[in-house]
């Protein structure tokens, strides 16, 4: 009952609405984009200015950014670069053993799917 009072209430509403003109929306989507466009702007300019001025003075001042030296600083570039490549490969000979804890060991065994040499993506 509360339903259907609640519905006929809201059509009511809806018929006191006013709603804009094809020229009124056509200005207001027109005044979007343009805000939008001159916002993308604003923010790739002031971002690369930004990361233009971080870089320069963690290269006037010799700075590593990254957090931790000693793990990077051994590495060149091409390291880095063959790190992010989706052609970077890891060899594991079966005979290594790693003790994660107390409780758990691996001793190098592969999955019998792997064994074979396939890789599984």
């Amino acid at each position: 009952m509360f339903m259907i009072q609640f519905l006929k209430d809201s059509v009511r509403e809806l018929k006191h609405v006013v709603w804009p003109t094809r020229k009124e929306t056509q200005k207001y989507f027109l005044l979007v984009i343009t805000l939008l466009i001159l916002f993308g702007t604003y923010l790739f300019i002031f971002s690369n200015i930004f990361s233009t001025i971080i870089f320069g003075l963690k290269d006037l001042f010799g700075l590593n950014l990254a957090g931790n030296t000693s793990i990077n600083s051994s590495l060149t570039d091409e390291e880095i670069d063959a790190l992010f490549s989706d052609e970077a490969t890891i060899d594991i000979t079966p005979e290594e053993t790693w003790t994660g804890s107390e409780s758990e060991t691996w001793t190098g065994e592969l999955l019998p799917e792997t064994q074979s040499g396939a890789t599984t993506e």
